[in-house]
């Protein structure tokens, strides 16, 4: 997770809160009854694509998923948010994987998934 966030804040990003979700991330390996979105966003405003990103990660004994979606801090059910795109981090390449190219793809695809497919890029009511 750490490596992930460095990696965003190697491209400008920078970490601005989070806050515990009592949901699940869905089609995730994860049982936890929780997950912990972080919200990260472009102070230089260089970003207009995307100023401010939310990241969840889904973390098991090998590493962890990196879930990268356009922020939705006022919804709370996984389902409802914007769709992610996703990068693993496994925990024995850290220091040596270009983590930062990795967060640079997943927001390339995003905005890709969200130009192919608009609805997910939407908070659903």
């Amino acid at each position: 997770m750490a490596a992930a966030l460095d990696a965003f804040g190697e491209l400008g990003y920078l970490e601005r809160h989070s806050h515990l979700v009592k949901d699940q991330i869905k089609h995730s390996e994860s049982i936890s009854e929780e997950f912990q979105p972080v919200f990260v966003s472009d102070p230089s405003g260089d970003r207009t694509d995307f100023p401010e990103l939310e990241l969840a990660f889904d973390t098991n004994p090998v590493g962890t998923i990196c879930h990268v979606r356009a922020s939705a801090p006022d919804v709370f059910e996984w389902d409802r948010k914007p769709g992610t795109v996703r990068f693993p981090v496994t925990h024995h390449e850290v220091g040596r994987a270009d983590v930062t190219a990795r967060a640079a793809r997943a927001v390339e695809e995003l905005a890709d998934f969200y130009r192919r497919r608009p609805k997910k890029a939407r908070v659903r009511r």
